[in-house]
Order: C-alpha cells, then structure tokens, then sequence
C-alpha cells in the first residue's frame, strides 16, 4: 500500500482521484436520476417504492453506498487538496484548458460550487433520505418525496443547486479528461457532445421535477 500512497501524495495522483470520484459519483446521479424520474409515473407511485425498497434492502446496494460515501468524502478533500495546491504552484491550473481566462474562474468557483453542492446534500438527504430511514414516524417513500418536491421554497433551492451542478459537472467533465489524456484532437468532439448532453441534461432533468410538481400543479 506504501506505492498508493505515495502515488496519491503527487500532483497527478490528487487529480486522478479527484477525476475518478467524480466519473463515480456521475454514474450515481444518473442512476438516481433514473429512479426519481419515476415520480412521473401515473402509478400512484407503486415503481418508485419498488425500487425506493430495492435500493434501501438489498445488501449490495448497502455496499455500494458505503462506497458512495467514502467517494464523496474523497472527492470534497483531494478537491480543496488540488485546490490549495494549484494556488501555491501558480499559473498552473486544475484541468487547465486551452482557454487559460475561463479555466482560472472556473477553477476558482468550483470549490465553492462543490461546497454549496455538499450543503445542499445534506439538507436533501436530511428532508428524505434520514427522515425515511431514521426517523420516529414511519413514512411512505413516494409521498414524502412528493411534498418535499411540491414546496415552491424547496424548488427554489432545488433550482439553483442544479445549476451550481451543471457548471461543476461542466469543469469537472472538462479536467477529469483533460487528467486522463483523453482530451485530444480525435476524441474531442465525441468527449465535447457527451459531456454537454450530461452537464446540461442530468441537472435538468432534475430540475424538472421540482418544477414539475411545486409550480405547474403536478400531482
């Protein structure tokens, strides 16, 4: 273990754990993303429970969410870990782009986007998750996620979290290629449509469902 650690004790080795904790905790959003989005479902929510049930009993998905929240955990410090070390080693720049203006504001806002994201996390987490989970009173998944998504103030914050999410999903996206070497001539239109479709795409996504059933009635 002597070589990991000291592979991740290097300037690469920061930036590659922060790009992989981001590609893992990006196939998280989606899968969540895929489960919420069954909210829509005019099923009296029979499907979202299901796999609400799914998700909270099956013991490999009890694993994996140890292994999500060690990623976030990892992620938030090698992060600020990348941040503080590229202002000491200046000009260089986290995921430094061809366009050295946009990639300095960028990189300057994403830990403050990351930790506005974390903030938002846990007040989500907190309004469903550990409410359902932990609380005193036994609670239906699907309604207690509805009135949660039906509050116009909770949307509000829902909206402006998703926008924080997509231009740091924009940056990430964009340094976690650029770390991996993949960002070159032959690959970069390919990288560029897939990276706008999930950076655009996923917080939408999202964000629709807050908009959906706080402002235009849903039910």
């Amino acid at each position: 273990m002597g070589w990991f650690t000291k592979a991740l004790s290097t300037s690469i080795g920061k930036k590659l754990l922060v790009g992989l904790t981001g590609m893992f905790l990006s196939i998280f959003l989606v899968v969540h993303l895929y489960i919420n989005l069954h909210l829509f479902k005019n099923d009296g929510g029979e499907t979202f429970r299901a796999m609400a049930e799914f998700m909270g009993t099956t013991w490999a998905v009890k694993v994996l969410e140890f292994g999500l929240l060690l990623g976030f955990i990892l992620h938030i410090v090698y992060s600020i870990l990348v941040t503080i070390q590229n202002k000491a080693a200046k000009p260089a720049g986290y995921g430094a782009s061809p366009n050295p203006g946009t990639s300095k504001a960028s990189s300057r806002n994403m830990i403050w986007l990351g930790l506005l994201l974390g903030v938002f996390l846990v007040i989500h987490l907190q309004g469903i998750y550990f409410k359902a989970k932990f609380g005193h009173e036994a609670h239906d998944i699907y309604e207690l996620t509805l009135s949660v998504m039906s509050d116009p103030a909770w949307a509000v914050v829902y909206l402006i979290s998703m926008v924080a999410l997509a231009i740091h999903l924009k940056h990430g996206f964009q340094s976690a290629f650029q770390t991996f070497g993949l960002n070159v001539p032959k690959y970069k239109g390919m990288i560029e449509a897939v990276a706008i479709l999930f950076w655009v795409g996923v917080p939408a996504a999202f964000a629709s469902i807050p908009v959906y059933f706080a402002f235009l009635g849903g039910k």
